[in-house]
């Protein structure tokens, strides 16, 4: 998961608010002390295999959005 994160140059902040969680809990998985829902982890999946420009796209509407 975090090379995942690093390689579309997110922090942990950023990941979590795509895959529906706290930055704290992106911590905390990679670290291996806690593990997604099940929900977050069909989110994390969704993140594979897509380019920076179109999570750049995803990010910037969540943003606005709230």
């Amino acid at each position: 998961m975090a090379s995942n994160r690093k390689r579309l140059g997110l922090s942990a902040e950023d990941f979590g608010l795509l895959v529906g969680a706290s930055g704290q809990s992106v911590y905390l998985w990679e670290k291996g002390e806690t593990k997604p829902r099940e929900k977050n982890l069909a989110a994390i999946a969704g993140l594979r295999g897509v380019g920076k420009r179109e999570v750049a796209e995803r990010l910037e509407a969540l943003k606005q959005a709230s």
